[in-house]
């Protein structure tokens, strides 16, 4: 098998209305995901755990380029603008179900 870098796409922030439990609860489904992706030989990225907010978006997207597959583990405004590089690229998107 090849180990592939793999990037965890789906809510954070959105439809929490800040609410801090919530935001919780997103970056746990995230993390899940991720531990699902790292227990099958891969490398999980989530944009979370590796720039402030204001970057976030440009090191993602920059990360995107660089990763196998993004893994969709929900639908949001910004998981969304996320996977658009793969999606352009017909890169096949993994889903949570």
């Amino acid at each position: 098998m090849t180990q592939q870098l793999i990037l965890i796409a789906g809510p954070y922030r959105s439809g929490t209305d800040g609410v801090q439990a919530r935001i919780d609860e997103n970056l746990a489904r995230l993390e899940n995901a991720a531990l699902a992706v790292y227990q099958r030989g891969h490398i999980p990225v989530i944009g979370e755990w590796l720039a402030l907010p204001q970057a976030q978006k440009r090191w993602v997207m920059k990360s995107a380029k660089r990763c196998c597959t993004p893994l969709l583990t929900g639908s949001s405004q910004n998981a969304m603008r996320f996977i658009v590089l793969p999606v352009r690229l017909k890169v096949p998107i993994w889903t949570l179900r």
